[in-house]
């Protein structure tokens, strides 16, 4: 995934110190209750990535999923905010990161058919993208943060399936 000029700019001024990333993060449950989630490098995860400067968090993770899977999707909460040390990261050019993401529940903007049945598209930067029950999570290779976020993302569906509705959290705001 390319360095975003914001970040590049603070790296040339900063160097490989550490580095407080504002991201986020996509909830998208189906109507089954699997999650949605896409495979970076070797690891799975959700869909996300950093707040651009001047970008709301939720005209983040929608402009994101947008870019990673072609899809158009509607917020409906706050799931969880996540970050402590399994959210740090020293990459191998020995940039020092450590991300504070917000993960947000969504639903796909589309005729309230079966997830299953949309067609997913990778986009920038993702291998692969599937559904997952909570079952099926075990033995998967995932990034060391997202135990606890996924295990809340479950949690939040189960208490909000019968809302699929948006909830008023604006991309705009």
């Amino acid at each position: 995934m390319p360095l975003s000029p914001y970040i590049a700019d603070v790296r040339a001024k900063l160097g490989h110190d550490l580095l407080l990333l504002p991201s986020v993060s996509a909830a998208i449950v189906n109507e089954r209750g699997d999650l949605l989630l896409a495979k970076h490098d070797d690891l799975w995860s959700t869909i996300g990535g950093l707040i651009e400067p001047d970008e709301s968090p939720q005209q983040a993770v929608v402009r994101e999923i947008k870019e990673e899977t072609n899809l158009d999707a509607e917020l409906l909460g706050i799931v969880g905010v996540y970050g402590g040390q399994d959210c740090r990261v020293t990459y191998s050019n020995g940039d020092q990161v450590a991300f504070v993401s917000t993960m947000f529940g969504l639903s796909l903007a589309h005729d309230r058919l079966d997830d299953h049945d949309v067609v997913l598209e990778t986009g920038e930067g993702i291998l692969d993208l599937g559904w997952f029950a909570p079952e099926q999570l075990d033995g998967l290779p995932l990034q060391p943060w997202i135990h606890r976020a996924l295990a809340d993302a479950y949690a939040w569906a189960r208490t909000r399936r019968s809302e699929w509705e948006p909830t008023g959290l604006s991309a705009g705001r």
